[in-house]
């Protein structure tokens, strides 16, 4: 996603209905800027991560073998 470097953070919620798997977010120039690990049959949880000054922004699902819902994001 093209943030231009505009928002200060990303806050989503997260939900995987069968096997667990991990959420990286990475910024500029393929800088990890955080990962998540995302528990299968849970509840969706929420989280909220500093994007301030990032232009580029991309998300990053591992070990994906099942559906995995984003729900609710928005950057502010």
């Amino acid at each position: 996603y093209d943030l231009g470097g505009k928002y200060d953070e990303f806050t989503f919620e997260v939900y995987t209905p069968d096997k667990n798997m991990t959420i990286e977010l990475w910024g500029d120039n393929d800088t990890l800027i955080d990962s998540f690990e995302v528990v299968g049959k849970n509840l969706p949880s929420t989280h909220t991560v500093s994007v301030k000054g990032v232009q580029q922004f991309m998300i990053r699902i591992t070990n994906m073998k099942c559906p995995v819902y984003i729900l609710d994001a928005y950057v502010n």
